[in-house]
């Protein structure tokens, strides 16, 4: 599928634990600790980090500091005797810069 406009790359917002661990992630530096601000969404298979990166600054009015983008693979997976497959998705891991945030995602 095509991406025509900002509106078809971001699909939804993953919710797990390890996404809130990455919310809430404290880094260390040489000048101190600092809050690192890490959302992560589930995007459209042709999806770039830039135009991750625009989607995010346009909708959720926030500034991306870092862009990581992952393929997650299709897995094989057996239910009541029948195999089926589960398919993979491309997420996005988005950096905010420091004092940043988005309150409507934050629990």
């Amino acid at each position: 599928m095509p991406i025509n406009s900002l509106y078809d790359v971001i699909k939804s917002v993953r919710f797990s634990e390890k996404t809130e661990l990455l919310k809430n992630m404290k880094v260390s530096s040489k000048t101190g600790e600092k809050d690192k601000r890490k959302y992560t969404f589930v995007v459209s298979k042709d999806a770039t980090k830039l135009l991750v990166q625009k989607a995010v600054e346009k909708f959720l009015n926030a500034s991306v500091d870092k862009v990581n983008i992952i393929n997650v693979k299709p897995s094989v997976r057996v239910f009541r005797g029948r195999k089926g497959v589960v398919s993979g998705y491309k997420k996005a891991v988005v950096t905010l810069k420091e004092g940043e945030q988005l309150p409507e995602l934050s629990s």
